[in-house]
């Protein structure tokens, strides 16, 4: 037992509060710190004999509550055998072990994983991808992020600096955040619009969008639909392909966003890449059959379409509620001689 300190609390809490700093607390304002002594299930047992339910999990991270029988034993069994080795050239058997069943529960071509610590570290080497993807691609310009307002993404620094800006402190923190695009949700149609132009107008420095799924938690338990993400991802394929490389674009895109040319650049139609993605190989992508129908038809765009759909616009006749979803059908196979040349200046 405890020795008690001044007012009950025991003397390890009254003796060492005095050097500690808590997060997300004033000091000189933040009242003492409860003293738990013990933990099981959803339960803390406290230093005066009394027991609270933890409501947050621990800052979410207790999931299976406080000792778990199943995970106590394994993380015993773990430290009788190996309590900890670094990644660097070494590797132990449950490490892979997890990476590929994290692997497994991934779709598509996601088959890798890398691990941290903590939820801001993650989402700062996920940023440090982003950008380090661009930068071997060719493109040291695209480092910025689009992120949302109510957002909370961490308390590292590139990690806040995509988190609310009200609540992220960015005005505090003025000159030493990274400054990104922050944007509302793109819930409505009219947000979706802006959504789309504001990746049209930042398309040479994004390197990619962040949200959190479905709910931003911590900015207030704000829920979105499932459709937002997919807009969200749709159009984050596009910030790949605004772009006059053609088959760049059916290599990378799932949806190919053809638009006009000019400070009033709008969308006229959003092109479905109807080939699979584990059949898109850089080297012999033109032996595909669907290669030729997809391709085709965003070459006559720019060629000859393009100019057209200015003077739709032109003559009212534009909607951008109503966007065209063109999956182009199958068509002859072109001898590469014969294909309009890949980059375009129209």
């Amino acid at each position: 037992m405890a020795e008690a300190g001044p007012g009950g609390s025991p003397d390890w809490l009254t003796s060492g509060f005095a050097h500690l700093w808590l997060p997300y607390a004033q000091m000189k304002l933040a009242p003492t710190p409860i003293a738990v002594v013990g933990a099981d299930g959803a339960r803390l047992k406290l230093a005066d004999g009394r027991e609270l339910i933890d409501g947050v999990s621990s800052w979410w991270t207790t999931c299976h509550g406080y000792n778990h029988p199943h995970v106590r034993a394994a993380v015993a069994a773990q430290l009788q055998a190996v309590p900890h080795v670094m990644l660097g050239g070494l590797a132990t058997e449950p490490t892979l072990r997890l990476a590929k069943r994290l692997a497994g529960l991934l779709p598509g071509d996601l088959d890798h994983v890398f691990f941290s610590e903590s939820g801001s570290v993650s989402v700062e080497i996920g940023m440090k991808m982003a950008v380090q993807c661009w930068i071997n691609r060719g493109q040291t310009g695209r480092h910025r992020f689009v992120s949302f307002r109510f957002g909370y993404h961490g308390d590292t620094l590139a990690a806040m600096s995509v988190c609310d800006p009200d609540e992220g402190m960015h005005g505090l923190f003025k000159g030493y955040l990274p400054r990104q695009i922050i944007a509302d949700v793109p819930r409505t149609q009219e947000q979706q619009a802006e959504f789309v132009r504001l990746l049209r107008a930042h398309r040479n420095e994004v390197a990619a969008v962040i949200i959190e799924p479905l709910v931003q938690g911590a900015g207030g338990m704000k829920f979105h639909e499932p459709e937002v993400l997919r807009i969200c991802a749709d159009t984050n394929q596009t910030v790949f392909m605004i772009t006059h490389d053609v088959d760049e674009a059916i290599l990378l895109a799932d949806k190919i966003v053809l638009m006009t040319n000019g400070p009033g650049a709008k969308i006229a139609e959003i092109v479905v890449n109807t080939m699979p993605r584990n059949e898109r190989h850089r080297n012999d992508l033109h032996r595909h059959p669907q290669y030729y129908a997809i391709r085709n038809h965003l070459v006559e765009f720019l060629v000859n379409r393009s100019k057209a759909f200015d003077q739709e616009i032109v003559d009212g006749n534009y909607d951008p509620r109503r966007l065209k979803l063109v999956k182009p059908g199958l068509a002859a196979v072109n001898p590469p001689a014969e294909v309009v040349p890949l980059r375009q200046t129209h």
